[in-house]
């Protein structure tokens, strides 16, 4: 039997809302962390892990903040917003 493989994929954070596969959300993303963790991911390939946060208004979620289960993204295009949004 084949090993199962591991990646290691950049992970964002996410507020308010649990993604699900195969549906296409658009998100803003707006923390300083969050924007270069996208920037990140559309160098390396465009795949990001997206992890639902226990608490929305925590700030800086440490991995105990988010949920252990997350969605692997496909970020399919950026659009560019006032102040370092996206």
């Amino acid at each position: 039997m084949a090993q199962p493989k591991t990646l290691t994929l950049p992970a964002i954070p996410i507020r308010d809302m649990v993604l699900f596969p195969g549906a296409r959300v658009p998100f803003v993303v707006g923390r300083a962390a969050s924007v270069k963790t996208l920037e990140l991911a559309i160098k390396a390939g465009d795949h990001l892990l997206m992890l639902t946060q226990r608490d929305a208004k925590v700030e800086t979620p440490a991995l105990a903040d988010l949920y252990s289960v997350g969605t692997l993204a496909l970020v399919e295009s950026v659009i560019a917003l006032p102040k370092d949004f996206y």
